[in-house]
């Protein structure tokens, strides 16, 4: 499994804001100016699996950081983010690629989901792993990958793994990172009613503007190759 473990990035913009870019005190966003991403202590959750990633580093240079505050966040999950895939297997674990500012991060947790993805967004919940501590997020502009242990799923075809962040009606902890200019994959966030958006699932360009592909990654390990018990008549039919 190729792992990233420190690399440095330069980035496009020269300003930091973390005021919203909308009338909504909610929503927050970060640009960075020049970053490096740093691999957060901690073992694979998912040592044979494979990692299902739409974030593409050659588009670093084209990133933002994203989240929700405030009443944007409320249970059960709303101001959650989520990123979609399709694939067959254990889906048993997450990658999040996360960023802070000095005082942000106050040990908050997050609750970890796999939502089915029959359709455009997240649909039914088919894993929820609550409580998550993720290890401090790299001060920006630093930006860490965490990776997640979460409940197994088995799941063959379209699907969504996200999180939650836990500060419902407080000040954010982290930021998520988006690619704002590479090949693009499916990015959701759950938007709180009446806050000024659409409510629900929605595609997070239509606060922060154009966005490829959230920091949300999928580890999804193959399902095992069932055996067959044969019969001594057909070992002996082998040498035939």
């Amino acid at each position: 499994m190729n792992r990233t473990y420190l690399t440095a990035v330069p980035l496009l913009g020269l300003l930091l804001s973390v005021a919203p870019r909308s009338a909504s005190d909610e929503a927050s966003y970060l640009d960075p100016e020049e970053s490096i991403i740093v691999h957060a202590p901690g073992d694979s959750p998912c040592p044979d699996g494979v990692l299902l990633w739409h974030y593409n580093p050659p588009g670093l240079e084209y990133v933002g950081g994203f989240t929700w505050h405030y009443d944007g966040v409320a249970p059960p999950d709303y101001g959650a983010f989520a990123e979609g895939y399709s694939g067959s297997g254990t889906v048993c674990g997450i990658r999040l690629l996360l960023t802070t500012l000095p005082g942000s991060y106050q040990g908050q947790t997050l609750d970890a989901y796999v939502y089915d993805g029959a359709g455009a967004n997240p649909g039914a919940v088919l894993s929820l792993t609550p409580d998550i501590a993720v290890t401090p997020p790299g001060l920006f502009p630093t930006l860490t990958e965490h990776d997640l242990d979460v409940a197994d799923v088995v799941l063959d075809g379209g699907f969504f793994v996200g999180f939650w962040p836990d500060w419902p009606g407080a000040p954010c902890g982290w930021w998520i990172v988006g690619d704002l200019g590479g090949p693009g994959g499916c990015p959701r966030t759950k938007i709180a009613p009446g806050i000024g958006y659409p409510e629900g699932w929605q595609d997070p360009s239509i606060v922060w503007g154009p966005i490829r592909a959230l920091g949300i990654g999928a580890y999804l390990a193959p399902l095992p190759v069932p055996t067959h018990a044969s019969t001594w008549g057909e070992i002996k039919a082998l040498f035939r």
